[in-house]
């Protein structure tokens, strides 16, 4: 037999490139191939994409996102909301029913609202536009979660319940756990935005110190203003799901309580971590 690259049928053919091979069984031997590092880098970063334990939720990421965009077209092939007749429509409509949450968001409506009705109509489209592309890309997902919170708490406060009751209890939950991070560019923005007020984290809303005093600000601020609210709700029987501020205080009451949760599981998360190092000691 003769000593060679090529001696006999059984030979292993391979190339190396740094240290990134991929090896494949073939009729007479192993073919070593060189797998290309863009594949290998592809590979990498969808290993850690699907690996996080919020990835089911970026589904529900795409809905919301989506949904603002959808809005976002609906008032923009409406001329009314150029005019600024939709938003005085609108207010006028729940200040007649008698819906509005609180007398002061009635005065705010009367003296601020209706007289910037025509610009406000062009900012609510240009806000909710941004917030849509920011939430479906994942990118800035953060402020731009917190932002559409703000926005529906106000068609809230105004007397309008749907779809702002769901829409702010899904976006609390996708602000808590991340999920901008996994399938979104805020996976490479958060190296550069260390304010889980503006990017999302692989990590989640509440791993360091800093991050836990911001989030319990967030679940305080929404415990208090689901106290005024809740003060001024009428209608406790079970038909009160009709009554804006009834359903408001409990959609926030909800979202108070999935902050202090984040940040419950990170205690937990931190105990037990240290539970299995004294084990291994």
């Amino acid at each position: 037999m003769e000593d060679g690259p090529c001696a006999d049928d059984h030979s292993v053919r391979s190339v190396e490139l740094g240290d990134t091979r991929a090896s494949r069984y073939v009729p007479g031997g192993v073919d070593s191939r060189v797998e290309p590092p863009a594949r290998g880098l592809f590979r990498s970063w969808l290993g850690r994409q699907l690996a996080s334990p919020y990835v089911y939720l970026v589904p529900l990421r795409l809905f919301i996102g989506f949904g603002w965009l959808r809005a976002t077209a609906e008032k923009l092939t409406d001329s009314t909301w150029y005019t600024g007749e939709a938003i005085r429509g609108f207010l006028d409509m729940h200040v007649a029913d008698g819906t509005v949450v609180f007398t002061s968001y009635e005065w705010m409506i009367e003296n601020i609202w209706y007289p910037t009705a025509q610009p406000l109509g062009w900012v609510v489209m240009a806000i909710q536009l941004t917030i849509g592309l920011a939430i479906f890309c994942g990118a800035y997902t953060n402020a731009a979660l917190l932002a559409g919170i703000v926005l529906n708490v106000n068609f809230m406060l105004a007397g309008s319940i749907n779809p702002s009751a769901f829409y702010i209890v899904i976006q609390v939950a996708l602000l808590a756990v991340g999920v901008g991070a996994v399938f979104g560019f805020d996976d490479g923005l958060q190296a550069d935005w260390k304010s889980i007020l503006v990017t999302a984290k692989t990590t989640g809303v509440a791993s360091t110190r800093r991050d836990r005093r911001v989030v319990l600000g967030l679940a305080m601020t929404f415990l208090l203003a689901g106290s005024m609210a809740i003060s001024r709700a009428t209608d406790f029987t079970p038909g009160g799901i009709e009554d804006p501020a009834l359903v408001l205080a409990a959609v926030l009451f909800v979202s108070a309580m999935i902050m202090l949760l984040a940040i419950a599981r990170e205690f937990a998360i931190g105990r037990n971590s240290a539970d299995v190092v004294v084990r291994i000691r």
